[in-house]
C-alpha cells in the first residue's frame, strides 16, 4: 500500500515508482488523498503520468485499461449536485472503462449496517410487520462527540447533508425500506434500493444548526454558514411506507455519540393495561456496542392490571 500527496511537488515521481513497483506484484494499493474538487483533474493527471513515461507505460503492457488489474474506487462525495456528479462521471469516463470503476459509501463495510438485511430477510417473524399498517414512525440517527478533527477544510465544503445524511444516512434508509432482493448480491439490492430512493422526498421539517465553535476551527471560512447539525423527515411514497415518517438527525459534536435505528410500531387499537403508553420498537444499534432489542410490554408483577415496558 502507497500513499499518494498530489499536492507534493514530487508527486509524478512518487507516482511512478509506485506504479512500477506495484505492477511487479500480484497487488497493489495506491491512495490518493484528494479533496472533492481535485478529483477531476488527477484522474487524468494520473494518465497522463504514465503515458508520457514510454519505460512505465511498456512495463504496465496495458495493465492500466485492465479492469481486472487496475480499479478505481472513488469516495463519497462524488460532486456537490446533479450538475458536478454528471460532470464528474464524464471526466472518469473519458479516462476509465465502466467496470473498473467502483464508487463506493465506507458505511457498507460497516458489518452492523449489512446486518440489517440479514435481520430483516433471515427472519420470518418481521416481514408481516413491516409496513406502514404496524410501523408509526422510523428514527434514525448518527451522532457524534468530536468536531472536526483536522478534516474542516473538507468539511466546510461539505457540511452534515453532504457528509452524513446524502450518503451514509440514505444508504441506511434504503436497507430498512428496500424491498426483498430476489437475490443476495450486490446488482439485485442496488436495484431495489434505487426503487426506495425514486420514492423518497424530504417533508417540510428540516432543522440545520452549527456548533459553537466551529468557526474558530483551523480551515473554517470566519462566516461560514455551513450546518454541522440536521434534523427533519423523510417520506417513501410507496404502496409499504405512504405516509410513515422517517425521522433523522446527524451533527458533530453531540452530547452522545451513537448510530441507531429505532422502528416504533403502532399502539394496539385497544389498552387493556394501565400505567404506561404503549412503546413497542426495535432499536438496531450500529455503534458503539453494536446490538438488537426487541421491546415489547408485559404485565408488572402482582395483583393489578398494568403494564411495564420488557426487552427481548
Amino acid at each position: 500500500s502507497n500513499y499518494l500527496d498530489p499536492k507534493s511537488p514530487t508527486w509524478g515521481n512518487a507516482l511512478q515508482s509506485a506504479l512500477k513497483s506495484g505492477y511487479s506484484q500480484e497487488y497493489s494499493e495506491n491512495i490518493m488523498a484528494l479533496m472533492p474538487d481535485w478529483l477531476s483533474e488527477n484522474i487524468g493527471k494520473t494518465k497522463r503520468v504514465i503515458k508520457a513515461e514510454k519505460n512505465l507505460d511498456d512495463a504496465l503492457d496495458g495493465k492500466l485499461d485492465d479492469p481486472e488489474r487496475s480499479r478505481v474506487i472513488i469516495e463519497k462525495p462524488f460532486g456537490t449536485d446533479l450538475q458536478s456528479a454528471n460532470y464528474l462521471q464524464s471526466v472518469v469516463a473519458g479516462y476509465l472503462r465502466e467496470k473498473q470503476v467502483y464508487r463506493i459509501d465506507h458505511y457498507l463495510g460497516k458489518d452492523t449496517v449489512n446486518n440489517i438485511l440479514a435481520t430483516r430477510f433471515s427472519n420470518i417473524l418481521l416481514e408481516p410487520l413491516w409496513n406502514r399498517n404496524f410501523i408509526e414512525e422510523i428514527q434514525i440517527f448518527a451522532t457524534e462527540t468530536i468536531g472536526c478533527e483536522g478534516r474542516a477544510q473538507y468539511y466546510d465544503t461539505a457540511g452534515a447533508v453532504r457528509d452524513m445524511l446524502q450518503n451514509h444516512m440514505l444508504q441506511v434508509l434504503a436497507l430498512i425500506a428496500m424491498e426483498p432482493p430476489c437475490r443476495n448480491d450486490a446488482k439485485e439490492i442496488r436495484r431495489e434500493k434505487v426503487k426506495v430512493l425514486a420514492a423518497t422526498r424530504l417533508g417540510d421539517n428540516v432543522v440545520l444548526g452549527q456548533y459553537d465553535g466551529y468557526k474558530s476551527e483551523e480551515g473554517v471560512k470566519p462566516d461560514s454558514q455551513t450546518p454541522t447539525f440536521v434534523a427533519g423527515e423523510l417520506y417513501v411514497d410507496n404502496w409499504r411506507w405512504k405516509g410513515v415518517p422517517f425521522y433523522f438527525m446527524t451533527g458533530k459534536k453531540m452530547p452522545v455519540g451513537c448510530v441507531e435505528v429505532v422502528i416504533k410500531f403502532k399502539a394496539p387499537p385497544q389498552q387493556l393495561f394501565e400505567g404506561h403508553e404503549c412503546n413497542d420498537r426495535i432499536v438496531m444499534r450500529l455503534q458503539p456496542d453494536p446490538h438488537l432489542d426487541m421491546r415489547i410490554d408485559i404485565k408488572s408483577p402482582g395483583l393489578n392490571d398494568m403494564g411495564e415496558p420488557a426487552l427481548l
